[in-house]
């Protein structure tokens, strides 16, 4: 079975008072190997501008205050590129690629409390469900738009003696009966896999840079796949046609920022809460000194009075 492609990625990069947001997802699909399967739109190259861009960022604003209603997006560039797809190939056809580059600057109005500026993360695991178009050719909704016929011949397949097809979809085994359900939900802007608290993200620091950098434990994306088996005298051979992208995510700041659950607490009072803290260590280690100190000057003479009684 082909492995997933991993090249596509989600990051959000904190600068000054704005977040840069870069997503490059790389769906692919051999479906068309399969007799009579369909494909993605092909060779497509688009900067999006005037309605389509336009759609697309009224979409996407919308989705991401659906979450956090304070944001609002700007400097938006969408660009959307994709190859031919290719049926006449043995054993199975070479992908098929829709590349689609996303990049734009997000702005929060975030609270403040005690020099510490707090923004909700939580439109990071945003979900766009508009049917967005280039150039007269639909990207986003994959499912409703390409997936739901491509998959038709697979699950009609009649098995033989000889021949199977078993197919899934998001891990899970559908059939004729309750594949569409499913495979209609399936859109290019979802980020939903991404739900879980930024504290949960791993984080590594670099010092030198001045970044710390929090990546997700799980990806994102969606994957669909049929299993062709063949069943001869010599031994059975595995067929896989498949469909999906898998992303991966991470969130980079300075390192005067710190996260708990889906908060992201970024320190404005110019190292102020930093020296107050250092102050307040030094302040509680001091007064153990001190009576660490007391302690002893105290134990002292009543060791030596005890001593001399003894005597």
């Amino acid at each position: 079975m082909s492995p997933l492609a991993a090249a596509s990625d989600y990051t959000i990069v904190f600068q000054g008072d704005h977040f840069n947001i870069t997503w490059r997802i790389d769906a692919f699909q051999n479906l068309t190997g399969f007799p009579s399967s369909t494909a993605y739109p092909a060779n497509l190259s688009a900067s999006l501008d005037g309605q389509d861009l336009s759609a697309f960022n009224t979409a996407l604003q919308n989705a991401l205050q659906a979450k956090v209603n304070s944001v609002s997006i700007s400097q938006l560039m969408v660009k959307i590129t994709s190859n031919s797809a290719s049926n006449t190939c043995i054993p199975t056809c070479s992908l098929q690629w829709l590349n689609l580059t996303v990049g734009f600057q997000l702005q929060e109005s975030p609270p403040s409390n005690y020099g510490a500026a707090r923004y909700d993360m939580s439109w990071k695991d945003v979900r766009v469900d508009d049917d967005l178009t280039a150039a007269g050719a639909g990207f986003n909704k994959l499912g409703d738009r390409y997936l739901l016929d491509g998959l038709v011949p697979m699950v009609t397949f009649t098995p033989t003696r000889s021949q199977s097809v078993l197919v899934s979809v998001q891990n899970e085994t559908v059939n004729s009966a309750n594949y569409q359900s499913i495979v209609s939900k399936i859109v290019l802007l979802d980020l939903s896999l991404f739900q879980a608290p930024l504290d949960n993200w791993s984080v590594a620091r670099d010092l030198n840079l001045g970044i710390q950098t929090w990546t997700s434990p799980f990806n994102g994306g969606f994957i669909v796949s049929a299993i062709h088996r063949v069943n001869e005298p010599e031994g059975t051979t595995n067929l896989a046609y498949l469909a999906g992208a898998k992303i991966s995510a991470e969130m980079t700041t300075p390192l005067n920022a710190f996260v708990k659950g889906d908060t992201l607490f970024v320190d404005q009072s110019g190292g102020l809460l930093e020296k107050i803290a250092s102050a307040a260590i030094l302040g509680i280690l001091g007064v153990w000194i001190g009576a660490s100190v007391i302690e002893r000057k105290t134990a002292g003479p009543s060791f030596a009075r005890q001593r001399k009684k003894k005597r």
